[in-house]
């Protein structure tokens, strides 16, 4: 019996947040790929006509992963981060996503942050050592944490605004997504260690019919034409690896 998929091409999830979509949007543009957007859903067209159209739905970048175990996507392009926030740890029948092409966009670091007068006092990760840490991403600060043989008094997990918790007297120190780091500037507070380097990666779901595998193969063939080196590490998910 086909499979919705083999009947319709594949399915593609890109994420709903701006920020990572515009440039994941203008990077397959840049690899003749057209984008006509319905609301939460889209198709992309290869204006080559090498791909069928590719049906894009537009979601919440953790809920990508469980549309792909689930099968009702093939394929997503999200950050790293999120992929290896939310497979980290899980139970070992989950069956986590291939990682398929590292696009080398949207790029940012996950840094460990201090208070810049401080900054003074952290000459190695040990000094990390009983303090309170507040973060978003708990599973890649554990397994950094881990890594480096560091016990934290606390950790603290926020939702947002991370960096407002050592002000808020929650927190000694944080752990956070840096960008151009202006955020850490209003705060006052200084990157000390680097935990992982993370980018907009295509991911793709486990146990593909032969059709589906075939076109995924070409989809992520044209994604590799004319593409730079990529010279920024990034989290590897399938491994929990941190860069």
């Amino acid at each position: 019996m086909q499979t919705q998929t083999s009947l319709n091409g594949l399915t593609l999830a890109l994420p709903k947040q701006e920020k990572l979509k515009n440039p994941i949007i203008a990077y397959l543009k840049s690899k003749g790929f057209m984008l006509a957007e319905d609301g939460e859903t889209g198709v992309l067209v290869d204006i080559n006509g090498n791909i069928p159209k590719i049906r894009v739905e537009f979601v919440r970048a953790a809920d990508a992963l469980l549309l792909m175990e689930r099968k009702v996507v093939d394929l997503a392009i999200i950050g790293s981060d999120v992929a290896t926030e939310n497979t980290c740890g899980k139970d070992p029948a989950f069956e986590k996503p291939d990682i398929k092409l590292d696009l080398g966009i949207a790029g940012c670091t996950f840094d460990l942050a201090v208070p810049d007068e401080l900054l003074q006092n952290f000459k190695s990760p040990a000094d990390v050592n009983g303090l309170r840490i507040a973060t978003s991403y708990p599973n890649i600060l554990e397994e950094w944490l881990k890594k480096n043989n560091i016990e934290a008094s606390e950790i603290f997990v926020r939702e947002g605004s991370v960096e407002s918790s050592i002000r808020m007297g929650l927190a000694d120190v944080v752990a956070d997504l840096v960008d151009t780091g202006g955020t850490l500037r209003k705060n006052k507070l200084t990157s000390a260690y680097r935990i992982a380097s993370t980018s907009a990666v295509c991911y793709a779901r486990k146990n593909m019919d032969v059709l589906t595998s075939m076109l995924t193969n070409e989809f992520i063939l044209q994604l590799r034409k004319n593409r730079s080196p990529v010279t920024t590490p990034t989290v590897q998910t399938a491994e929990c690896a941190m860069a």
